[in-house]
């Protein structure tokens, strides 16, 4: 199992990238990193592509991240048609969680942990199939 968290670092201020041009990024990497394992596990490995929570633009990151927040608006979205195209599993990590308040753009253990519970339906052994 991959699983892989992309996005919010690329929502700074100074590249000019979009929430489509992430997703394209992480499909790309994925496909590198299975293909570069494929032959090693003798087979395929399922792949989690899970999108943080909505950045907010505050605390001692916020200038460094200004205008990611409205960006970061169709990042859950641009990962949702990634994932189904190529046939990733997804989870948006911002329907059960938030960035934390104090830099914006990490979230909490306590945050983590819930999407780990919010998540565990995915790793369950009838969702291996795939």
């Amino acid at each position: 199992m991959l699983i892989f968290k992309l996005g919010t670092y690329y929502l700074k201020a100074r590249f000019s990238v979009t929430p489509k041009n992430i997703a394209q990024y992480c499909e790309r990497l994925i496909k590198m990193i299975h293909l570069d394992t494929k032959n090693a596990i003798r087979g395929m490995f399922k792949i989690f592509l899970l999108c943080p929570p909505p950045m907010l633009e505050l605390g001692c990151l916020g200038a460094m991240f200004l205008g990611g927040a409205q960006k970061f608006q169709n990042l859950a979205q641009a990962y949702a048609q990634t994932a189904k195209r190529a046939v990733f599993w997804f989870f948006d990590a911002g329907q059960v969680t938030l960035a934390d308040d104090i830099a914006g753009v990490h979230y909490s253990a306590e945050s983590r942990s819930v999407v780990g519970s919010e998540s565990s339906f995915l790793f369950s052994p009838s969702s291996q199939t795939t």
